[in-house]
């Protein structure tokens, strides 16, 4: 009974609150702004500052003597907006404290920067998909650079040309999505255009899932049906396709058509969980 008394007593309050921080600290977290949450990945930091300027953003300096990782994700994690930051480059520092970048934009954590010249570390709230980097398919572009391999590199900064617009020709709405070998999925999210003209061109949506390659696109309707947006969509509408149930399916090919006689289609953005 002394023993333990006396055991007790060496637990002071300030112990039993040093012991308490260091038991939370241990402990996972599903905060937004907890370090576990995030992915870091390498991206241009021009490709950074070329997004769209109605996406939120912010810049914040780190005090010194504090981690900057942390203190960033922290921050980060505390705007209802914020999914990404990015490490300011020395160069763009202001009175060359260190500092970094909060921004609203998609970046997945799969995501491969091919302008390797000014990359910047940046780190990513947003889960890992299934999307980025998969094959996909298409008939032709209608602009040279809104090409469909936009879809699929995981980044989107919410400008125009990173979109893939369709070829204004008779049955060439659609695209798929090889993910080259069988993936287990329930959600499907397709990104609308930025701008007044979404609604011209995302309506009467189907996507649709299938496990071999038929002839497209004139056996699309082959593949089992996952989900249909009538719409029209409005301006950078975020569109979700989820399983019944959210009960996952296996496929190997993802195709997204507008089933309609109008011949545009522009799809921005994809994403697969």
């Amino acid at each position: 009974m002394y023993g333990t008394q006396m055991m007790f007593a060496l637990f002071t309050p300030q112990l039993l609150l040093l012991l308490l921080l260091l038991l939370l600290s241990l402990a996972p977290s599903a905060r937004p702004g907890h370090l576990s949450s995030w992915h870091r990945v390498f991206v241009s930091w021009n490709t950074v500052n070329n997004t769209r300027e109605t996406q939120m953003e912010t810049t914040v300096m780190v005090p010194e003597g504090v981690n900057k990782v942390l203190y960033c994700s922290r921050e980060c994690g505390n705007l209802p907006w914020c999914v990404v930051w990015c490490s300011v480059p020395l160069q763009h520092q202001l009175h060359q404290q260190d500092t970094c970048k909060l921004l609203s934009i998609r970046v997945l954590p799969g995501y491969q920067e091919v302008n390797s010249g000014d990359v910047t570390s940046c780190y990513t709230s947003l889960s890992r998909d299934l999307v980025t980097g998969a094959h996909i398919i298409s008939g032709p572009s209608y602009f040279p650079q809104r090409v469909p391999e936009n879809l699929v590199d995981g980044f989107y900064g919410y400008t125009i040309d990173e979109c893939f617009r369709v070829n204004h020709i008779p049955n060439n709405t659609w695209l798929v999505v090889d993910f080259q070998v069988v993936v287990k999925f329930s959600t499907v999210i397709l990104y609308a255009q930025s701008n007044k003209f979404a609604p011209n061109m995302f309506s009467k949506v189907e996507v649709r899932t299938g496990m071999t390659r038929v002839a497209f696109p004139e056996d699309i309707q082959l593949y089992s049906l996952f989900g249909k947006f009538e719409g029209p969509a409005s301006t950078a509408e975020v569109v979700e396709f989820a399983s019944p149930g959210k009960e996952a399916r296996l496929a190997r090919y993802l195709s997204v058509q507008r089933v309609s006689d109008y011949l545009k289609f522009q799809v921005c953005h994809i994403e697969v969980y």
